[in-house]
């Protein structure tokens, strides 16, 4: 997780795979469990819900058959959120997962779930509910100081800002251009990647091309691996247009 947010995407990936593959082979059950906890942990980071979906699955069968409390709502969240798109339910079941976790004093990792949460609460129409989540988001982090995902929240925040009032940008800008200094402050390039991404596409919107390019251009730059990954394809096509 914290290779993966410096920049070194391609190696992050092949330690999580890595962690999965040691545990398996120790078949000691809760390792096994937090392994695949970890592996959908991390295709969340990246906004993958199809790569978190079947780990979900052998997450709640190992909870099942062995009683493992703590992982109930984690695995339900994943795979609610894998399935939101397609079942209208999927939001409460998101939830509901959360809940679960909140019931036992669980919080780890509480600014990461709540996002997705309020990401998937805003793009399903309701942005008021979801300004409302990542705003929780935000306070829980001040009480906890668990600040890895801080500079995500924040963007995730600008960009619900945007759905629900497009033609009011400097609430959003003001969120995107924390975001990005504050990844900076962690050196975390991938948080820093998206945060400039979605900068620049708000310039890009308001004619500000030159500005969006300028911001972009040296993130991306930075990378040195991970060019088949969705955030920096998404970063190459950004780019390809701001020269266009």
């Amino acid at each position: 997780m914290v290779v993966w947010a410096l920049g070194e995407v391609d190696r992050g990936a092949r330690l999580v795979e890595d962690s999965l593959i040691l545990a398996l082979q120790g078949r000691h059950v809760p390792t096994i469990a937090l392994a695949r906890f970890y592996v959908c942990v991390f295709a969340a980071v990246r906004g993958d819900p199809d790569r978190a979906a079947p780990h979900a699955q052998a997450l709640l069968d190992v909870e099942v058959a062995h009683d493992l409390p703590n992982w109930l709502g984690f695995a339900k969240f994943h795979l609610a959120w894998a399935a939101w798109r397609r079942n209208p339910q999927a939001i409460a079941e998101m939830r509901a997962g959360l809940a679960l976790e909140r019931e036992i004093d669980f919080r780890l990792m509480q600014p990461l779930y709540g996002t997705l949460l309020a990401e998937v609460e805003a793009e399903a129409g309701q942005p008021d509910a979801g300004l409302r989540t990542v705003d929780e988001q935000l306070a829980a982090i001040e009480q906890t100081g668990e600040r890895w995902f801080e500079a995500e929240v924040h963007r995730v925040r600008g960009e619900i800002l945007l759905k629900g009032a497009p033609t009011n940008t400097a609430p959003a800008e003001e969120a995107f251009l924390t975001a990005i200094a504050i990844a900076q402050q962690q050196k975390a390039r991938s948080f820093e990647l998206r945060a400039a991404m979605s900068m620049a596409r708000l310039w890009r919107d308001l004619g500000k091309r030159d500005e969006a390019r300028n911001l972009l251009a040296p993130v991306y730059g930075w990378f040195t691996e991970g060019f088949d990954t969705l955030d920096l394809m998404e970063a190459k096509a950004l780019l390809d247009e701001l020269h266009a």
